[in-house]
């Protein structure tokens, strides 16, 4: 197997924007959002520790977009009143990011309600993606929904636990691999401190150990490097 290509030399941006499946009431509103895709070093067999490597940077570098289109585009969403996701699936050799899903969750409205499992599955319909292909899930964990306690010692433990998926997330995810491959699946989440963090579906237990402690250790930000724009 030849190295993976740069993936400077092979991002390529364009702009696509799909209309919700009316079926799925969960999701009413679809955001244009810039798509990323990227060589994956395919080409047969497995793949070597820096094709794979190179992979993860590449799903880094879509949450990381995510995350700054989330940030420029949706400027209720900084103060925390909303949730927006994003599936990142293989397409033949590239990594794809669809448009971020507005959930419509608003303040007095119950979080989490668009990420369960069976509107994960809606949202799968919704693109026709197959649950093999899926590589990650990214949302935002709003600051208001998370970590809106007036008392500052409260709201400093709201942040350190809501920056861990929830237990919804992981529904949400189960049902992303359950015919995939859930070795290569990463949520991401975009905390209340609006930093971006990345969860294996492979740690899971350790990551759901860890946020169900009283005072759970911060989780180190993503901070992916080389990436376009």
């Amino acid at each position: 197997m030849t190295d993976a290509t740069p993936v400077d030399d092979v991002i390529v941006i364009g702009k696509r924007k799909k209309k919700t499946n009316t079926n799925n009431p969960q999701f009413p509103q679809m955001v244009e959002v810039e798509e990323e895709t990227g060589d994956t070093g395919g080409g047969g067999g497995e793949l070597t520790p820096a094709d794979q490597a190179e992979n993860e940077r590449q799903k880094e570098c879509a949450a990381k977009k995510f995350k700054e289109k989330l940030q420029s585009d949706h400027p209720f969403q900084k103060k925390g009143k909303e949730f927006f996701s994003s599936i990142f699936e293989r397409d033949g050799d590239t990594v794809v990011h669809p448009p971020v899903m507005g959930t419509g969750t608003l303040p007095g409205q119950g979080p989490n309600t668009a990420i369960s499992g069976p509107d994960i599955a809606g949202a799968n319909a919704t693109y026709g993606v197959a649950p093999g292909s899926l590589l990650g899930f990214v949302h935002n964990h709003p600051s208001d929904v998370y970590c809106g306690s007036a008392d500052s010692y409260t709201q400093n433990l709201q942040r350190l636990t809501n920056q861990y998926p929830s237990e919804p997330d992981w529904a949400a995810a189960d049902v992303m691999v359950s015919n995939g491959d859930p070795n290569t699946f990463v949520l991401y989440i975009v905390g209340c401190d609006n930093e971006l963090r990345a969860f294996p579906y492979r740690d899971r237990e350790e990551f759901k150990a860890e946020r169900a402690k009283t005072n759970p250790k911060t989780h180190p930000p993503v901070q992916p490097q080389g990436c376009e724009g």
